[in-house]
């Protein structure tokens, strides 16, 4: 690859207001697929921005880096009511008002919510742009917060739907890799409150699954790069320049993340769409209704009574 080119791509990306970005993690629906977080989990993305052919340095992290949290529009937000300490009781209310009570896993006993119409996947390309005044810890809700806290109960990870990537061989047979690549990248501050992180393996995870895809000549490189075994060609820059690859020397987690500065501007227009179940079904139209086989002319009996009327 052109790595020239390609920091010059990224590097025109990041002092854009408008950036090209793809999903590293926290994708899905989790609003509606989670127990646990799924209020505060519903709000962000993890994303990386264009170029993801540059491996990410111990440089790139921080406020307006390679890699960002990015707010969800709003209308896929989901909210908790009141936390009733169960799972089989517990309201959620979308952006529209739809409510749903019960578990996300074990099936709600009111699903009133609909899902998103095309959810998150990880490495979708999605178009984000700069907030004029970015979300900061701990202030504003509900990023930072869940009122239906999954942590301090050991829900560490997503459910098992948040499976992308993870069958491939590298992810399959590196130990531990499939319980951090399922990690929810959410990192308890204190109490309630939460920052954002990414781990090695939703990082590997993600770009050996988009390579494995689209450039799969990669993959066995990037394997290398990932093991601390060099690059192919002997070049060893990846593990000096610029602090050295991110999750070099068995580094598994970043810094916490205490700001949200982008925001997806939702080009796709995802969006929860309601359906109404009471609508009619309707089986024929109105000129094929069944119509006598035999039409009969016959006289028409008309036969009036009067009353008389006496004038006195």
């Amino acid at each position: 690859m052109d790595l020239i080119k390609e920091s010059r791509k990224s590097n025109k990306n990041l002092t854009s207001e408008i950036a090209e970005a793809r999903v590293l993690a926290a994708y899905g629906d989790p609003g509606i697929l989670e127990d646990y977080d799924f209020d505060t989990l519903s709000t962000f993305l993890i994303c990386y921005i264009e170029s993801i052919d540059r491996i990410p340095m111990r440089s790139d992290q921080g406020i307006g880096n390679k890699i960002v949290v990015v707010a969800r529009p709003k209308s896929l937000w989901i909210t908790a009511g009141q936390n009733t300490g169960n799972v089989t009781t517990q309201t959620r209310i979308d952006a529209a008002g739809n409510v749903s009570v019960g578990s996300a896993i074990d099936g709600f006993s009111i699903a009133g919510i609909p899902p998103i119409n095309e959810p998150y996947q990880l490495g979708e390309k999605i178009k984000i742009r700069k907030l004029s005044q970015p979300y900061t810890f701990p202030n504003p809700l509900p990023f930072f917060s869940s009122s239906v806290p999954g942590i301090p109960n050991g829900v560490f990870n997503y459910g098992p739907w948040y499976n992308q990537g993870i069958s491939s061989s590298y992810i399959q047979n590196t130990p531990n890799a499939i319980y951090y690549a399922t990690e929810k990248p959410i990192d308890q501050v204190a109490g309630n409150t939460y920052a954002f992180y990414i781990n090695k393996f939703h990082y590997e995870n993600f770009i050996i699954n988009y390579n494995s895809i689209y450039n799969p000549q990669n993959v066995a490189g990037l394997i290398s790069i990932f093991a601390g075994n060099g690059l192919p060609n002997g070049n060893q820059a990846i593990y000096s320049i610029k602090g050295g690859y991110l999750f070099g020397n068995g580094n598994i987690y970043s810094s916490n993340y205490y700001s949200i500065n982008y925001e997806d501007i939702n080009e796709g227009n995802k969006q929860r769409i309601s359906e109404s179940s009471c609508n009619p079904l309707i089986v024929t139209t109105p000129d094929s209704f069944p119509s006598p086989s035999t039409r009969q002319v016959g006289n028409i009996s008309y036969n009036p009574s009067y009353q008389n009327i006496v004038i006195q």
